[in-house]
């Protein structure tokens, strides 16, 4: 209810177009999986992802959710207030008889105002799974002044402090196109998170080939 009694100045809209790409390193190689989403706080931006089955220990959607958010620029500091986004990780098994929840993943959209397009991957939380989230996230402002506000810095939440950070879209789907100078590391699936701990954000290039190579790995 706050909200009705901010200025109109300081509550910028953004078209949002969210990306789920597919979920990997899962240990299961049956079911199907589909991904709940909601934003938190402001029904009824809500839906789901189709159901589509496992295969290769991965779930692959690639689907797009676009709405409309309003976001509030802070009083004091200037900053975009945070507007949160719930991914929510479902399998079903036995015929769809028997759900259960993998893990969820919660973004916060403020990160992303007038950033372009940005792909993460992020480890589920809420977990007991290895499993990583790719996303990809792009506010475009429809209403508002980008000069008078400022993106948030990333939060140290769980899952987002993850050498998994930030990767631009271009070099997050450079293997998809096949580029010629990546080289694999020659890694086992189960090994990746153990060579992640060691790796920086900074190096996006070598995240994408760990991956590469981990697809690429018989099971």
């Amino acid at each position: 209810m706050a909200s009705l009694f901010v200025p109109a100045a300081r509550k910028p809209r953004f078209h949002v177009r969210c990306t789920l790409h597919e979920l990997s390193n899962l240990p299961y190689v049956s079911g199907t999986a589909h991904a709940r989403w909601r934003l938190l706080a402001r029904l009824p931006e809500r839906g789901q992802t189709p159901r589509v089955t496992v295969k290769d220990h991965q779930v692959v959607w690639n689907t797009d959710i676009d709405f409309e958010v309003t976001s509030i620029i802070g009083k004091d500091d200037g900053v975009l207030q945070p507007t949160e986004l719930r991914i929510s990780i479902k399998q079903e098994t036995n015929g769809a008889r028997a759900i259960e929840k993998l893990g969820v993943v919660i973004v916060d959209l403020a990160e992303f105002a007038s950033q372009g397009r940005v792909t993460k991957r992020v480890l589920l939380q809420e977990t007991k799974l290895n499993s990583v989230l790719k996303i990809t996230i792009e506010m475009e402002l429809i209403k508002g002044d980008a000069a008078t506000f400022k993106v948030p810095q990333p939060k140290m939440r769980s899952g987002f402090e993850s050498p998994l950070d930030v990767v631009h879209v271009d070099n997050a789907d450079r293997k998809i196109n096949g580029d010629a100078n990546a080289s694999g590391f020659g890694l086992e699936p189960n090994s990746i998170l153990s060579r992640l701990s060691t790796v920086g954000a900074e190096h996006a290039q070598a995240i994408d080939q760990i991956f590469a190579t981990a697809k690429e790995t018989p099971a």
